[in-house]
């Protein structure tokens, strides 16, 4: 049982480590996190990814990166101008990647750099300066008694059973007519 134990633990491990990339000299899990310049890791918060400014990370619609320096984002001030390198850009709808690269804003979301071109996050994904389209997943559903219900979202129950009071129950169980 050991055994079996140890090869099931390794096997996963060797599953984990395949999905991390390098960003420098650090391994990272890119769902979590997004290298910048080859070597900076700015962490995703509730699936949108910060972005640097300088030797910090920061919200797009909080703050604003003017030359390197962290800039306060006034959403009441549509006149308000940052420099990006030569370049003068308004942060709602622009962002400023390395002092002189600006990518735009679309419905709300900033896009990232990607080599010499811009992107969405959720359709791209970087890879050695090169975009990969990222592929849409099925949704894995859930066994009996897992949750379906976990910080107001839904997760997918598997096929005949039914997601009732925050988890994946089967129907049959609650059949009073016997």
């Amino acid at each position: 049982m050991k055994i079996l134990l140890s090869v099931l633990f390794g096997a996963a491990t060797a599953a984990l480590a395949q999905d991390l990339q390098w960003c420098g000299s650090a391994r990272y899990d890119p769902a979590q996190y997004t290298c910048f310049d080859g070597d900076f890791l700015c962490p995703i918060e509730n699936g949108e990814p910060t972005l640097r400014c300088g030797d910090a990370c920061y919200k797009q619609d909080a703050y604003g990166c003017s030359n390197g320096v962290l800039v306060p984002n006034d959403p009441s001030d549509p006149d308000l101008l940052l420099s990006c390198g030569d370049a003068k850009y308004s942060p709602s709808q622009y962002v400023c990647f390395d002092n002189g690269f600006l990518c735009p804003v679309i419905n709300g979301n900033p896009t990232l750099r990607c080599g010499d071109a811009c992107y969405n996050y959720d359709q791209y994904k970087c890879e050695d300066g090169q975009l990969v389209q990222i592929q849409a997943q099925e949704p894995q559903c859930h066994a009996v008694y897992d949750f379906c219900v976990r910080d107001g979202m839904v997760y997918p129950c598997c096929e005949g059973l039914l997601c009732i009071a925050t988890r994946c129950r089967d129907p049959a169980d609650f059949d009073r007519r016997s």
